[in-house]
């Protein structure tokens, strides 16, 4: 998945333009599989606004590794 949106953003961003990193989070929330989203639900509480995206990456990566 942020394979993908690492392409996207390749893509999509210029000098001019730039998809904000808030928007891919919101995309990350929106299309995870179900599996991931308490734990992705969990790092949105505990981090709040300072949420990034490396912190879902980094989440859903131990998940994986756990399961």
């Amino acid at each position: 998945m942020f394979k993908e949106l690492s392409r996207i953003e390749n893509v999509y961003n210029t000098a001019t333009r730039k998809i904000e990193e808030d928007d891919l989070i919101a995309i990350v929330l929106d299309k995870a599989p179900k599996e991931y989203q308490a734990v992705l639900t969990s790092e949105q509480q505990i981090r709040g606004a300072d949420l990034k995206l490396i912190d879902l990456n980094n989440a859903m990566n131990q998940h994986w590794r756990q399961n």
